[in-house]
């Protein structure tokens, strides 16, 4: 039977509801029946996972998706030793059971903020559409770019201003590399800092030594 069948019938439909989360190049995936499901060459890992209702109102901040796991969940752990910076998107498939690999696009927003509770995991994200809705600031003249560095309309290129380099210590939030040392005092200080496929802002810059906004906890020499 097709989704529409199964799903608008009393008596075959079984949901099932895929979850994925995804930020940069790293995926989890989840998913609430009692087995693991392969959809569109990932597998979906069964979890205790469950959602509230998803409403659509005219006021956007009324539109968030909460979602509860329990806090042993790989994804939701990732937040408890420090923040993170870059997007993480959401994408929620609906299908039905009885091996049926017919789901459809549900849902599809950002993660937009992570509450921890006494035995589980609240993580609360917002639609795509809420972007849409924002009022913005009107373009007038001023003296610096009004466009998001390395956007599409920005004239700068990324490749051009990224460094590269091997580090020699890691104390904390504080890391050495000699890289750091080839450019005059600050200059690094509001960049960004990646390695092992995780960021933080460069919030410090002195000599061969930078200091993140944040530790990362897997950081290593080399």
């Amino acid at each position: 039977m097709s989704y529409t069948a199964q799903e608008k019938s009393l008596i075959c439909g079984e949901p099932v509801e895929l979850y994925r989360f995804k930020r940069g190049n790293e995926y989890w995936t989840y998913n609430s029946s009692d087995i693991s499901i392969t959809y569109a060459g990932k597998i979906y890992q069964p979890v205790l996972i469950r959602r509230g209702n998803i409403e659509l109102t005219s006021n956007s901040l009324k539109n968030l998706l909460k979602i509860k796991v329990d806090r042993t969940n790989e994804f939701a752990v990732a937040f408890i030793s420090t923040p993170v910076e870059n997007i993480t998107e959401l994408v929620v498939y609906r299908g039905h059971g009885n091996g049926s690999l017919d789901f459809v696009e549900y849902w599809k927003g950002y993660v937009y903020a992570v509450k921890f509770l006494p035995k589980t995991v609240e993580i609360i994200a917002s639609p795509k559409t809420n972007s849409l809705k924002r009022s913005g600031l009107m373009r007038k003249f001023q003296r610096t770019c009004g466009y998001q560095v390395f956007s599409t309309r920005c004239t700068l290129l990324r490749a051009d201003y990224i460094s590269y380099g091997t580090i020699i210590s890691v104390a904390g939030t504080k890391i050495e590399a000699t890289i750091f040392g080839t450019e005059v005092d600050g200059w690094f200080t509001g960049g960004l800092f990646e390695a092992d496929n995780k960021s933080q802002m460069v919030i410090w810059h002195e000599g061969d030594f930078i200091r993140l906004a944040h530790r990362i906890f897997s950081l290593e020499v080399g």
